[in-house]
């Protein structure tokens, strides 16, 4: 990267100066010169104009850069002289006359004398002030026998004027090429000093806090431009003013008398509530000043607002309505059931078997509610052990324990909030977990594990289960004020066996997503095997039928396989009698075939062609009641028919 020309001011009215100067500048390709004549105070405006035009840095003779000093606001350096210089100068004027007058800018050079003296050379130094007072010091030195003058062109040239004889202090070669590399130096310094002043100012009033430095005296230093919009006032109003006089009451200067950070104190100004953390600003044990960071009460909440959408980024609903497959009188209630609830905002409770859908169910509920362009958030509560569910729902402060994350973590319901979270399997959930629960649906509020502060939030809880939660909080396993809290609404979802209308359309769906996934073939299944399916009674229910579709499609090969369905299907019969038992817990109500059933098992010595025929005539050659009484599927009992020759004797009957 090319850095720009050192542009540098150059004063002097020595023609032999310019032209060391000129040459100089000619070869050296760092620096870009502007030479003006004009000498003490008639090198002020010239030397203005030329800051204001981009000069970095003044050099002059010593008189013209001691005044410049005081006018600019940019560095000005001084040609030196150097004491072999003076010793030629004046030796060149000893020859010229015996009296000899040295005039210089304000204060005389100490070593002068000391040269006269070793010398033996009588020269006075007369002080000036400016061009005027040049005017009168070298006209009185005339008066007063004064022969020679030794000094820079200003002063050679009214000594000319008054006929005196003059010797000219000039600068070397090498000392002006000094002097312009120091200048170099001192530009470089002032650009990366310039630099970070531009870096700093640019974090000082990029933050969105307000910042008030004062000094020891409690006079405002510095302050940003949030400060300024959050205080109303202008720059120049607070700049270098008491800070009592722009904060009624500051806390700042409390801080600073008790060596004490005041953090989080909210202070009213001029209609605004404001939060405050001041600082006191030590050197060692001395206080030299104070800074105060502030903002607006609004501010915080839409930024934590952000902060906790930017950290839920990812907490989606991926279902909706449309996702629930069904054409069955049941699932057309629970839609409905769905749509009123989704438009209430209390905790919802959904009851089902595994496998019911009740995980679509709750993302529908959030994308038909009026939080559905806020973060839904899940989490299966069996999924995870128990001490790592309360910090994952609550989170945690750092340090709370060993392996903590530095900074602390947000919880669940921190990332859910103006959101919804769905609780899975809510009935696993240990006991302080669900007193944790409770607190938070009753004060709307979460406590992170190992702080003492509330984070307030605002959530839709969707719970489910699928067990009867109802029983659970009679036998002590779950909480009954928790469960009254959960269930302010709810919805019960059915077994697929009790929505048998809906498994073809089921089966359907699920098989044409796998041969899409696996660019097969479609497959079209018989209605004979079809009725099978329809009245299996799907323990795993929906999830179990998907699972059934999928390997149906991937193992067939592009047509219908009778021999491959009758392996898959059995293995679905097998699953179903390894189930039974959980089946009966589950009904309330007992079989009244049971009693049938088991007397005609216990009859060994009848074969099995006897006791299906007994129990056909039974049932009046009820398919249907004949699987109820012998304890299998319809596609079992349709099977064993088929392969005894029992569907033929069947049909003979007319």
């Amino acid at each position: 990267m090319s850095i720009a020309p050192f542009r540098i001011g150059v004063f002097t009215s020595n023609s032999s100066m310019i032209e060391h100067i000129k040459r100089h500048a000619t070869y050296d390709d760092e620096v870009d010169i502007v030479i003006a004549t004009q000498g003490l105070e008639d090198a002020i405006p010239v030397a203005k104009t030329m800051e204001k035009e981009g000069v970095e840095i003044i050099l002059g003779r010593r008189g013209t850069a001691h005044i410049l000093r005081e006018n600019l606001h940019i560095p000005v350096l001084a040609f030196p002289q150097s004491d072999m210089n003076l010793i030629l100068r004046l030796k060149e004027a000893s020859m010229l006359g015996k009296k000899i007058v040295f005039p210089i800018f304000r204060s005389k050079l100490d070593h002068l004398d000391s040269l006269c003296e070793l010398l033996n050379i009588n020269a006075m130094q007369k002080i000036y002030t400016g061009l005027e007072s040049l005017e009168e010091v070298i006209a009185n030195s005339q008066k007063q026998g004064f022969e020679v003058v030794v000094g820079g062109p200003h002063s050679v040239e009214i000594a000319k004027a008054h006929g005196l004889k003059t010797t000219e202090i000039q600068s070397s070669q090498e000392t002006i090429i000094t002097t312009i590399e120091d200048a170099k130096s001192v530009v470089h310094s002032q650009r990366l000093e310039h630099e970070r002043y531009l870096k700093y100012k640019t974090i000082f009033n990029s933050t969105a806090e307000g910042i008030i430095s004062v000094d020891k005296g409690g006079e405002v230093s510095m302050i940003n431009a949030a400060a300024l919009d959050l205080l109303e006032i202008s720059e120049s109003d607070a700049l270098g003013i008491k800070i009592s006089k722009i904060i009624s009451s500051p806390q700042l200067l409390r801080a600073m008398n008790e060596k004490r950070n005041i953090k989080d104190n909210i202070e009213e100004i001029g209609g605004k509530h404001l939060v405050f953390s001041h600082t006191p600003v030590l050197i060692g044990s001395a206080v030299v000043g104070g800074v105060s960071t502030f903002t607006d009460t609004s501010n915080l909440i839409k930024t934590e607002s952000k902060v906790r959408k930017r950290l839920s980024k990812g907490f989606t609903a991926n279902y909706g309505i449309d996702d629930l497959i069904h054409c069955s009188k049941e699932m057309r209630d629970v839609i409905n059931r769905v749509r009123l609830v989704a438009r209430a905002d209390s905790a919802i409770l959904i009851n089902g078997e595994t496998g019911t859908g009740k995980e679509i169910v709750a993302h529908s509920i959030h994308t038909l509610s009026k939080r559905n362009r806020q973060p839904f958030v899940s989490i299966n509560c069996a999924a995870i052990p128990e001490h790592l569910l309360e910090s994952e729902l609550f989170g945690y402060d750092e340090g709370a324990f060993t392996g903590s994350r530095k900074g602390g973590k947000p919880g669940l319901f921190e990332l859910a909030h103006n959101g919804s979270i769905f609780l899975d399997e809510i009935s696993a959930a240990a006991d302080t977990v669900q007193t944790r629960l409770l607190r938070v649906l009753q004060e709307r509020e979460v406590m992170r594990i190992g702080s003492d502060q509330v984070i307030p939030i605002d959530v839709r809880v969707i719970a489910a289960a699928n067990k009867d939660m109802a029983s659970a909080t009679l036998n002590g396993s779950f909480r009954e004020d928790l469960y009254f809290r959960i269930s302010a609404l709810s919805i019960k979802l059915p077994p697929l066996r009790e929505r048998s209308m809906d498994i073809p359309l089921l089966l359907k769906h699920f098989m044409q997503d796998a041969e899409a996934k696996y660019k097969l073939s479609p497959l079209t299944v018989p209605n004979s095997y079809l009725n099978l399916l329809v009245n299996h009674p799907w323990p795993g229910n929906i999830r179990q039928l998907k699972n059934f579709s999928e390997r149906l499609v991937l193992l067939s090969d592009a047509k219908f396989n009778p021999a491959l369905f009758d392996e898959l299907f059995e293995e679905l019969e097998e699953y179903y009698q390894k189930s039974r038992p959980v089946i009966r817990a589950r009904n309330i109500e007992t079989d009244p075939s049971e009693d049938f059933k088991e007397k005609i098992i216990n009859q060994r010595n009848r074969t099995e062609t006897d006791i299906i025929m007994a129990a056909l005539e039974e049932s009046r050659y009820n398919r249907n009641e004949t699987a109820k009484i012998l304890g299998i599927s319809r596609g079992t009992l349709w099977r064993k028919m088929k392969n005894l020759g029992l569907l033929e004797k069947e049909n003979s009957r007319g």
